[in-house]
């Protein structure tokens, strides 16, 4: 986790619209506030949410979503994944992945 110290913002997203105070301040070209200000500690904020999101990211969830979904879904999701990777041009899993991730959060 992140202190003054030792600040870990390489996976925030950057820019001025950043969720990421230290990100933020950079793309003002202004200094990131200290940690002290932050309210709520973070360990308390990653106990809640990292539960949530191992469950959400296991690869059991999205087989599950996939094998059990009606048909019309599944055909949706693959109408949505071969507009954007035609089935004649050979890709890599991880983009196969990406754009499967991509097609599911767009339905």
């Amino acid at each position: 986790m992140s202190t003054d110290a030792k600040p870990m913002h390489s996976k925030c997203l950057e820019g001025k619209l950043s969720w990421c105070f230290c990100n933020r301040a950079k793309a003002d070209n202004k200094v990131p506030g200290s940690y002290k200000s932050v309210k709520t500690k973070l360990s308390e904020v990653v106990a809640k949410i990292l539960p949530v999101y191992q469950r959400l990211a296991a690869k059991e969830i999205h087989l599950r979503f996939f094998f059990l979904a009606k048909p019309k879904i599944q055909m949706k999701v693959n109408r949505v994944v071969w507009e954007e990777m035609p089935k004649d041009v050979f890709v890599s899993k991880r983009r196969i992945d990406l754009e499967v991730t991509a097609a599911v959060s767009v339905l």
